[in-house]
């Protein structure tokens, strides 16, 4: 900016054609005249809101105030902002600058602001080198007012509960470390779980708890922390596995979906109607609801208590690879918060449907990222409920759910075909034939990479997965712990990528 107007100053004063001034005489542009004629900078309004936080102190009897720079659009009372990466949402009550109320804050403005909502005095401030602000997510600039999001440089995780300043000092230092280490590529450890005969074609993870099922006709539960085998049972061969604490759930390439109680090891349920390999399951015990996708390109929704099938939907012409029962987070022109959404994929096509008993009935919604289906999707979907996230040949795609517009494809031109296991806030979890990758979303940008050994890679995406995944969020000190990605491997053991202990 300052650059700009010394350019504009000594254009104005180049013009200038004067004599020697010997002669007494002299014309052109008096410096006055030129300062006169610089143009003012414009405000960069067209961008999404930026305010790097410079400070956050509290004031008794009225609340939290906030200090900051804004560098872009406009900063105004009544707006409601969004703290990152923990989704945390305050109301912008005033802003001032040298004690006086301001209407709105404009690019370049030092405005301190009162919000509403939880008292961040504390918290804020222990973590002084807060950095800019990742753009908002929206299909525009003025889209993204309602979300100012702040971003911190060691991508930590702020807990309103928690008020206490040291704290929050050493969950700063313990991300620095960590983001440190990331960096360095000396974050993980690797071990192996073996017990397996034959090899391992499906895995899920849960709460510390990793389930693999086998061609050798076994499904094993394995405590990740210590390596133990909790619990093994004679099952069919699993394509897909899900559980929980008293059953396992089975997708098999028999064209069925079993049902099998963990302390007994007996089947209490089969479920049959496909006509080819079941490669996904997913059910929820409160909607008494089971949902299967298959090799015949149909997925079936299932009574779970009582086996029988509910429904049959049509529509996919290739592999049904993936199905997600999960609850919608936002308000759509087809969903309302809390209405349980069925996601179903193959390699072109990401299909939503209604949760119902009609007989044939019609897709909500198809997505694509090529109309010729020139590009393939990459195994594996993620949605949280708020967006869905796929991976393909041109990059992450991700959606937002309650327009079903893509907001952002993020491209790795320095490496491709990457796959997706995981996305948050902060990172995202991604891997190729050779490495495991971190990717900081902020900045869309590798940060970090691990290599992986010769592993077995199912086409389908179920013989690998993520661990935890909280981290993904943010690092709040505590999260990264815990198993990271796991693979089966040819010689039928489990590959696992653990986050290693903080010195």
């Amino acid at each position: 900016m300052v650059t700009t107007c010394w350019s504009q100053l000594l254009m104005c004063l180049g013009s200038r054609d004067c004599k020697s001034l010997k002669d007494g005489n002299a014309s052109g542009t008096t410096v006055l005249e030129a300062l006169d004629s610089v143009l003012p900078p414009t405000c960069p309004t067209d961008k999404a809101l930026q305010l790097p936080l410079q400070d956050v102190y509290k004031i008794g009897g009225i609340g939290s105030r906030s200090l900051g720079r804004v560098e872009t659009d406009i900063l105004e009372p009544g707006m409601v902002v969004t703290f990152t990466p923990v989704s945390v949402t305050a109301e912008v009550k005033s802003a001032e600058m040298y004690h006086e109320a301001l209407s709105e804050a404009l690019s370049g403005d030092n405005a301190p602001w009162l919000q509403s909502g939880p008292g961040r005095c504390e918290a804020l401030a222990a973590q002084a080198p807060l950095v800019g602000v990742s753009p908002a997510r929206g299909p525009g600039p003025r889209g993204a007012r309602s979300a100012l999001q702040f971003s911190l440089e060691a991508a930590s995780v702020i807990d309103d509960s928690v008020q206490d300043a040291l704290h929050w000092k050493k969950v700063y230092l313990k991300a620095i470390l960590r983001m440190k280490q990331l960096e360095d590529h000396e974050a993980f450890e690797t071990s192996s779980l073996i017990g397996h005969s034959a090899r391992v074609y499906a895995l899920y993870y849960k709460d510390g708890l990793l389930c693999t099922g086998s061609d050798d006709l076994s499904a094993k539960l394995w405590d990740v922390s210590t390596g133990q085998c909790i619990y093994g049972i004679q099952t069919h061969t699993c394509a897909a596995v899900k559980f929980d604490e008293q059953k396992l759930v089975t997708g098999s390439f028999d064209n069925t979906v079993a049902c099998w109680e963990w302390s007994s090891g007996a089947r209490t349920q089969h479920f049959r109607g496909h006509t080819g390999a079941v490669f996904s399951v997913d059910y929820n015990d409160e909607l008494d609801i089971l949902v299967s996708g298959s090799a015949d390109f149909t997925v079936k929704v299932w009574a779970l208590s009582a086996g029988t099938c509910l429904n049959t939907l049509t529509g996919h012409t290739e592999w049904v690879t993936k199905v997600v029962l999960q609850k919608c987070k936002v308000r759509s022109l087809l969903h309302s918060p809390g209405d349980y959404i069925l996601l179903s994929a193959d390699k072109y096509e990401i299909k939503i449907w209604p949760i119902g008993r009609e007989i044939n009935c019609k897709c909500l919604k198809t997505l694509s990222v090529s109309e010729d289906r020139s590009i393939c999707l990459q195994p594996r979907l993620h949605f949280d409920g708020k967006y869905i996230v796929c991976s393909s040949a041109l990059g992450l795609y991700q959606w937002d759910f309650s327009s079903y517009d893509i907001l952002r494809v993020i491209k790795t031109p320095e490496i491709a075909n990457l796959a997706l296991l995981g996305f948050g806030d902060v990172f995202a979890l991604l891997f190729d034939n050779r490495y495991l990758y971190i990717m900081d979303l902020r900045t869309e940008s590798l940060i970090s990479r691990w290599p992986l050994p010769e592993y077995r890679k199912s086409k389908r995406g179920s013989s690998f997965l993520a661990g935890e995944a909280s981290w993904l969020n943010g690092l709040d000190g505590h999260n990264d712990t815990g198993l990271v990605f796991a693979t089966s491997m040819p010689d039928h053991s489990i590959h696992l990528v653990l986050w290693k202990e903080h010195g």
